[in-house]
This record gives C-alpha cells, structure tokens and sequence, in this order.
C-alpha cells in the first residue's frame, strides 16, 4: 500500500511528491457490507469494510503458497500498477481473468448475491 507522507514532507512541493513515494507490504481484510445498517442512530450505507496491517519481515513468506497479484493504488483508490511477477509462470497467461473473476466476486457480493470464499 502507499505510505502517506509525513506532514514535515509537505513542505518539500508536489513537484517532489512521486520521487519521495513509498510503498510497504500489508495484509489486508475486507468484508463489503451491501446492505444498510443502523448503528448509534446513524444510518449507514453500503460500503467496503477494510483492515490491515503491516506485516512483520519474519513473516513474509520467502516464496509465495498461492497464486496472488499486487495492485499499487494512489491515495484516491485508482490502481496504478499491476504486478503479476509472484505469479507461477504456468498462470501469467491467465492473470487478466483472475483479476477479472476477483473483481466480479466483489461486485456480485456488493448486489447482495450469495459468494462464499470458503474452501471445500
């Protein structure tokens, strides 16, 4: 994910922005909440409930045991980048379905059908 620069950065420009960028490994969860919901009083909408979590070196995994991408997004949320390089070489031809079926799960679970990631 994109590191936020520190507020002291600011004062550098914008022009120096993109050279000082910063990226760092998370481990990230999330869960699409497509439904509103009250809580307090307040009425929430639909949304896209995300944590994460930086991971420590000693547990990054030295290969990867899935198959997985790497997206890099700026701070508005538009991807930038994509990485398939950690991807087995017999994979790499399919990487752009794979990004499609992921998206196509998030969208589906957002209009309320039914899609479990739970392994059988």
């Amino acid at each position: 994910m994109l590191v936020k620069p520190l507020p002291d950065s600011e004062e550098e420009g914008h022009d120096n922005q993109e050279a000082h960028q910063k990226y760092e490994t998370m481990q990230c969860f999330a869960v699409s909440q497509p439904k509103s919901i009250k809580e307090e009083g307040e009425d929430l909408q639909s949304c896209l409930i995300c944590v994460a979590r930086r991971v420590p070196m000693k547990e990054r995994p030295v290969l990867p045991s899935s198959e997985s991408f790497t997206t890099r997004q700026d701070l508005q949320g538009k991807i930038t980048s994509l990485d398939t390089s950690t991807m087995r070489a017999a994979m790499k031809p399919g990487w752009e379905d794979l990004v499609r079926r992921c998206i196509q799960k998030f969208h589906a679970q957002h209009e309320g059908e039914a899609v479990s990631y739970a392994k059988r």
